[in-house]
């Protein structure tokens, strides 16, 4: 799985996690309580060639995160994001 970011509940499996083990909330999370099934949840980032830049940082219950995406016209500059997950 490339260009994604994850949360993994630590619940002190020793066993590999597939996908099928995370909830794709890419578009949203509708209601968060069905995910208790899951062991975590990931976020695919759509923009071509986007990349997370640096370690997420959690501050107050929420996780920020950098990405960027290089200009596809060849110019110097491209878009920087950054991401709040509450």
């Amino acid at each position: 799985m490339i260009n994604q970011i994850y949360a993994i509940k630590d619940r002190g499996f020793h066993s590999p996690l597939s996908g099928k083990d995370l909830e794709n909330v890419t578009d949203g999370i509708n209601h968060f309580k069905s995910n208790d099934a899951k062991e975590g949840w990931f976020i695919s980032l759509k923009n071509k060639g986007e990349k997370a830049l640096s370690p997420p940082v959690v501050m107050f219950g929420v996780v920020y995160f950098t990405t960027f995406t290089p200009s596809r016209e060849g110019n110097t500059e491209g878009v920087a994001r950054l991401y709040a997950l509450n």
